[in-house]
């Protein structure tokens, strides 16, 4: 009879297991798909960074940096922070999490850049 319930204990402690391993995969695969929509078109409004990355694709384009188009990227930084703040992170894999907190982080920081330290108005490089 021992046997039996360590045999059903063993089976459980592994089903749990695999059920946490498949929940940490789809939580990783819909946080890549959400993050690489997001580095495209975030290298899509900078052409420059994608070139310095070595991606030829963008060789020979500029950013476009009309009030137009600020406001459209501040519009998808807001919508990619909602969608990734709306992401259940404890889902994510210990690598994805911070790649998940690094990612906001730095949508937060793009932010910041444009609303309150207003760069593409005060820089005369822009």
């Amino acid at each position: 009879m021992k046997k039996y319930i360590l045999l059903l204990l063993v089976f459980a402690a592994f089903s749990c297991t695999e059920t946490k391993k498949k929940s940490n995969t789809d939580g990783d695969s819909a946080f890549e798909k959400v993050s690489e929509d997001y580095i495209k078109e975030y290298l899509d409004w900078r052409p420059q960074t994608g070139v310095m990355l070595g991606i030829h694709k963008y060789d020979g384009k500029l950013a476009d940096y009309s009030k137009a188009s600020i406001d459209s990227e501040l519009a998808r930084l807001k919508k990619y922070d909602k969608i990734l703040s709306e992401m259940d992170s404890s889902s994510l894999s210990y690598k994805k999490y911070y790649d998940w907190k690094m990612l906001r982080s730095s949508i937060k920081n793009e932010i910041f850049t444009i609303e309150d330290l207003n760069v593409y108005a005060k820089n005369p490089i822009f």
